[in-house]
């Protein structure tokens, strides 16, 4: 009977010669013991069972039946079928095509939570076309929650949702759905606490779960359904919403994202209802925040022209599109005038737009004028560069209306003049966009420079301050040269003392000697005295 258990994990060697092994790693004991060369344990997963598919067949096996195989793998990928990849180096070249296109889809080294909130926000900065300086307060807010909190599985279902549209597998598509349902379940539970539900983590948790329904399909109406449900969010909060430099920025950044909403649907509802929370915005902002609050009401009159324009186009027919062309290039005209619905605020009408084509064509523009504005504020930059975009969008708008109206002969002509008009200011707007990327160009190049200067600073310093520890070392050396001199001359008077004292006691010793010599004279001095003076006693 075939041995159908698990497989052994014996290492090689002992596995050819079938003797026990005792697993020890880095090389088992008996190839130890007995001078065998141990080439170590095959991994686990090598000896898995796995279905037979068009990866795992040897290249040997005949090209039809992998050909016909391919064919109907590219059939259930929804018709997505691989780029040729004659580029690959020669390491490649034996490989199918669909191998191919498996060698590119690595797996991240590192643990998930390490990517999905980077991924998140790429993934949100491409869907929402947000500037990114709008990042910044979800940034700000994101550092504020922990990895349990509903905005991250919020982020984490974004991030799955960003990752299958670019790399789409079953895979993919299952942990896409499993973090969605995570996440909305946490949104209700917080949905339900009347502190939890005002909070900027929570509007934004919900602006993240409307963009993730924008990212896994944009034709479902889910989207719309988030959008909706945080207005009412804003208006349960009421003026608190502004109270921080956070909420505020979290309003223009949710609009920014009704107003997306708005040019791809046609439903003017979206930021006709967002707009009328701006007055608050206007009563609690600070003096910087008026350009941006003056940018945010032209795109609003932008937006508003574009959504309209689209409903037109979608709906109506060329009686209805010919009677509101009068109308849509009269608000075209005066687009950059429109201040609704902050009119009564003077720092809104103030404030003025400038019409197409102001800045490359200036003769104080950027470039010829090192203290202009687009050259030293980085607000009034971004501000610019954001008109700048929205009204290309609205002329293009108006472009694609003009095509249909101009489908009548008796329109043709003034349609094709008005035509004429905006496309010379979509190039001319093109030329703004260019100054601005000039002016970026310069700012970065200038940072490089600053960057060089420093570094070459740095290295003079760096080489200064190698001479002079040099020279430190040279002093050392030759201080550690006159120190084992003076220890060489002390040894030497050391030694000479050493002399000294042995002569010493030499002489010491010597008159020590002599003095019992003189000891011993004396006594037989005195002996000899007291036998003369017996005898001259003994003589009387």
């Amino acid at each position: 009977m075939p041995n159908i258990g698990r497989p052994s994990r014996d290492c090689n060697s002992c596995r050819k010669r079938r003797i026990k092994c005792d697993l020890k790693y880095p090389e088992c004991g008996q190839c130890l013991r007995k001078r065998w060369s141990c080439s170590g344990y095959r991994k686990d997963s090598d000896v898995l069972f796995r279905t037979e598919t068009l990866i795992s067949f040897p290249d040997n096996q005949s090209k039809d039946r992998r050909k016909k195989q391919i064919q109907q793998i590219q059939q259930r990928e929804n018709g997505v079928s691989f780029k040729k990849q004659e580029d690959f180096d020669s390491s490649a070249k034996g490989l199918s095509p669909y191998r191919k296109q498996i060698m590119i889809h690595d797996q991240l080294s590192e643990n998930w939570d390490n990517h999905f909130i980077p991924l998140a926000l790429a993934g949100l900065r491409i869907s929402a076309d947000m500037p990114l300086t709008m990042l910044n307060v979800i940034s700000n807010i994101i550092s504020q929650n922990d990895h349990e909190s509903p905005l991250y599985k919020a982020l984490n279902a974004v991030g799955y949702a960003f990752l299958a549209r670019t790399n789409p597998s079953k895979n993919t598509l299952a942990q896409r759905i499993k973090a969605y349902r995570n996440a909305l379940t946490a949104v209700n539970s917080t949905l339900r606490d009347s502190q939890k539900c005002r909070t900027n983590t929570t509007l934004l948790t919900v602006w993240v779960l409307g963009l993730y329904e924008f990212l896994a399909d944009p034709t479902n109406a889910g989207w719309h359904i988030h959008s909706q449900g945080l207005i009412n969010l804003f208006r349960l909060r009421g003026s608190e919403n502004y109270a921080t430099e956070d909420g505020r920025y979290l309003y223009l950044l949710f609009f920014n994202s009704f107003q997306i909403q708005a040019i791809r649907t046609g439903e003017e509802s979206y930021i006709t209802e967002s707009i009328t929370l701006i007055h608050e915005i206007a009563d609690h902002c600070n003096s910087s925040e008026y350009l941006p609050l003056r940018t945010c009401i032209f795109t609003y009159h932008c937006a508003l022209q574009c959504s309209r324009i689209r409903k037109l186009l979608n709906e109506a027919t060329d009686a209805k599109l010919l009677s509101s062309s009068e109308s849509i290039l009269q608000d075209m005209d005066n687009i950059e005038k429109a201040t609704y619905p902050l009119s009564h605020k003077s720092f809104i009408t103030e404030n003025k737009v400038e019409a197409p084509v102001r800045i490359a064509h200036d003769d104080d523009s950027p470039g010829k004028d090192t203290n202009h504005p687009m050259e030293v504020d980085s607000l009034y930059r971004g501000s610019i560069m954001y008109r700048v975009n929205w009204r290309i969008r609205v002329s293009f708008f108006v472009l694609e209306f003009l095509q249909r109206v101009s489908t009548s002969p008796r329109n043709n002509l003034y349609a094709s003049e008005t035509m004429g008009r905006y496309g010379k200011n979509i190039r001319l707007l093109s030329d703004d966009i260019k100054e601005i990327h000039n002016v970026y160009t310069r700012k970065i190049q200038k940072h490089i420079n600053l960057l060089r200067i420093r570094s070459h600073s740095h290295t003079a310093e760096n080489q200064s301050v190698k001479a002079e520890i040099a020279g430190l070392k040279a002093a050392l050396d030759k201080y550690a040269k006159q120190n084992e001199s003076l220890k060489g001359k002390i040894r030497a008077q050391q030694s000479e003392m050493q002399v000294w004292k042995d002569h010493a006691w030499g002489l010491l010793l010597q008159y020590a000697r002599l003095l019992r010599k003189v000891y011993s004279l004396d006594d037989k001095v005195g002996r000899l005295s007291e036998e003369v003076r017996k005898r001259d006693v003994s003589n009387k």
